[in-house]
């Protein structure tokens, strides 16, 4: 339901591109009478593409100023990117024509984004900070909407009371109540909201609703994947009706991407398939989503971005795999952008693969004694990257501890190097946890900014990797010792 100025708005608008329309036709009224009528029954039924859609691209302006900015592009995202750079102050400024109303994203660095919600025509000014989201302000056009994105964001967070690794050791059909709770929490918190404030557009209310399915969605379908992770001793055998949940969700639409949550649900997606598929169990993983997405999707801008993410992916976690589907995915990626990025990440990332030279670094053990990768040749070696205020690598060193036990008499040496700032704290995990830190023990000598998390390109701990007997790199990031791979994977490095 639209207020009175929104419908002031709209009848102006409709006004304006009726006149604008009689024009178009007038001035091809002698040469294409086929085009007037295309044009007069788009306009009578309200545009060919949908609610989404304006029926011409309209200046649209979003500009504004982001705190702790260090550097680098900033992306609008939409079903297209736009690239632009801030200044040293973090001023920016999108000046192009958009066609499309939905949430857009403002991005950074691939970790940091804002929701944003866009109609052609709209001037809206931005008042962010990277190290705190949560106190980003709009101010201009649809300020109530954009102020109910941060809310909302804020909200979701508030929405899962429980504990993340209870909620997915839960067994599937108290999974799913804790998910639906969610849901309904979102949707009594939008309702809340409403009555308390003038009512939203109707475009950005679908775009809410459409948003809290899609959350739901991906909740759900990392179920599979969490709980094994969380409950390694346990069997999961999903429900035949798990992904019923799927039915009423629409994978194909590219309007859809205006929706804050189903860029990330698209690769997810693609993997439940892929895994849910036999068709090509023995090939790899990157492999089968590439064979769903040609089988799954038919809309030409979603498979382009697919491949594009799953590739971008796919060098971060499975480099090998990724080199090994080049050629076919520039056969299938039409994105010109896309392609690039894609090509650029690959020259990036060449050093990184299997029988390359393994990066060269010199670190120190607990006696300040220094330690070169050199002196590793001669043995298969296992490294893992952690830091002592990193949960998930915590709960890694017991089946550490196992591998290490389980690889004793072989040609192994296991390797662990922490990022800690702290080397007090390092020190003091070494005398607590003894037993499971075994082996080789150094640490990096400047964290975030040491040699081997900027050669290996380190996003996230912790990292693995195996090196091959001549200190060349067999798997630059490899399975972690909880996965159910790691032995066979250890075992091929031995065999190499």
């Amino acid at each position: 339901m639209l207020n009175t100025e929104h419908k002031v708005k709209d009848a102006k608008y409709r006004l304006n591109l009726s006149n604008s329309l009689s024009e178009i036709i007038m001035s091809q009224l002698f040469r294409n009478s086929i085009f007037i009528l295309l044009v007069a029954v788009c306009f009578i039924i309200g545009g060919c593409k949908g609610k989404h859609t304006s029926f011409f691209a309209t200046d649209t302006v979003i500009e504004g100023v982001i705190s702790n900015f260090d550097g680098g592009e900033l992306i609008l995202q939409g079903i297209n990117e736009i690239v632009t750079t801030p200044n040293d102050q973090g001023n920016f400024n999108f000046n192009t024509k958009l066609d499309k109303s939905g949430v857009y994203k403002l991005v950074y660095a691939d970790y940091f984004s804002i929701n944003i919600y866009i109609e052609p025509g709209d001037s809206i000014f931005v008042t962010a900070d990277f190290q705190n989201p949560a106190n980003t302000r709009f101010t201009g056009s649809h300020e109530l909407e954009n102020t109910y994105l941060v809310h909302y964001e804020k909200t979701k967070d508030a929405a899962m009371k429980d504990n993340f690794a209870d909620i997915y050791s839960l067994p599937e059909k108290q999974f799913i109540n804790k998910i639906e709770e969610r849901t309904h929490y979102l949707i009594d918190d939008q309702q809340t909201f409403q009555k308390e404030n003038t009512p939203f557009t109707e475009i950005f209310a679908k775009c809410l609703m459409d948003d809290i399915s899609y959350d739901a969605a991906i909740y759900k379908l990392l179920y599979p994947t969490y709980y094994e992770y969380f409950q390694p001793d346990s069997t999961l055998i999903l429900s035949e009706t798990f992904d019923s949940f799927l039915q009423n969700i629409d994978t194909d639409d590219p309007d859809k991407l205006l929706t804050g949550s189903f860029r990330e649900f698209l690769p997810l997606y693609v993997e439940f398939k892929a895994n849910a598929d036999t068709t090509y169990a023995e090939e790899s993983p990157l492999y089968r989503k590439f064979k769903t997405i040609d089988k799954k999707f038919m809309n030409k801008t979603i498979k382009n971005l697919l491949y594009y993410e799953i590739m971008k992916e796919g060098f971060a976690s499975s480099p090998n795999d990724a080199a090994e589907l080049m050629t076919e995915f520039n056969r299938l990626e039409s994105n010109e952008h896309y392609s690039t990025e894609i090509n650029t990440l690959f020259d990036s990332i060449r050093h990184l693969l299997k029988g390359e030279i393994a990066p060269q670094w010199t670190y120190f053990d607990k006696d300040n004694k220094a330690f070169n990768s050199s002196e590793l040749n001669g043995k298969v070696t296992y490294i893992d990257i952690w830091a002592t205020w990193c949960g998930p690598c915590i709960r890694e060193l017991p089946s550490m501890h196992t591998l290490r036990e389980q690889f004793a008499n072989q040609d192994i040496q296991f390797v662990s190097i922490s990022i800690d700032k702290d080397k007090n704290a390092w020190l003091e995990m070494l005398k607590d946890k003894s037993k499971n830190l075994a082996g080789i023990q150094l640490i990096a000598d400047r964290a975030w900014e040491s040699s081997i998390v900027k050669d290996y390109k380190i996003k996230g701990i912790p990292r693995f990797i195996i090196l091959d007997k001549e200190g060349k790199i067999f798997d630059s990031n490899a399975p972690r010792p909880s996965s159910k791979e790691i032995t066979a994977t250890l075992q091929k490095a031995l065999e190499y």
